[in-house]
């Protein structure tokens, strides 16, 4: 659910990034330099053989892995995140440390989106969790509700 830049094929063979700014319904549209152009899907599926490069924001402190070892400050924002989901029952206790409790929190996180359960608050962790809790700000395919 996040901007991607699609390689596609054009009818020559000729490849070139497209910019995928929203999915709705059986619609894609693509962020062109003139404004946008919206393309069927199934156009889609004749064009595109599934390369992509994912358009998201880090942590504010740049760091795209919140492990034991990240900063306290990284630390903290995942705390406040994860807090934000009312399932997890984590406390914001302002804590830089990353804990056992943390970490299971992670998983337990992890485990409910149905992504690989490692207790490390990877890309596809915090992008999971920026859905969670829908942070202003962060650009995303889908309209929203």
């Amino acid at each position: 659910d996040r901007p991607a830049l699609l390689l596609m094929f054009d009818e020559s063979g000729v490849e070139n990034y497209l910019a995928l700014g929203e999915l709705e319904g059986e619609q894609a549209t693509f962020d062109v330099l003139d404004g946008s152009q919206q393309v069927a899907l199934s156009q889609l599926d004749q064009a595109w053989e599934g390369d992509y490069l994912l358009v998201w924001q880090p942590p504010p402190m740049g760091n795209g892995v919140i492990g034991a070892s990240a900063s306290r400050d990284a630390v903290r924002w995942l705390r406040k995140l994860l807090s934000q989901v009312p399932e997890l029952g984590v406390k914001d206790s302002g804590s830089g440390v990353f804990d056992q409790g943390l970490e299971e929190a992670v998983r337990r996180f992890q485990e409910q989106q149905g992504i690989a359960v490692d207790g490390i608050a990877g890309s596809r962790t915090l992008i999971r969790l920026h859905n969670a809790v829908a942070m202003p700000g962060i650009p995303r395919l889908a309209a929203e509700p």
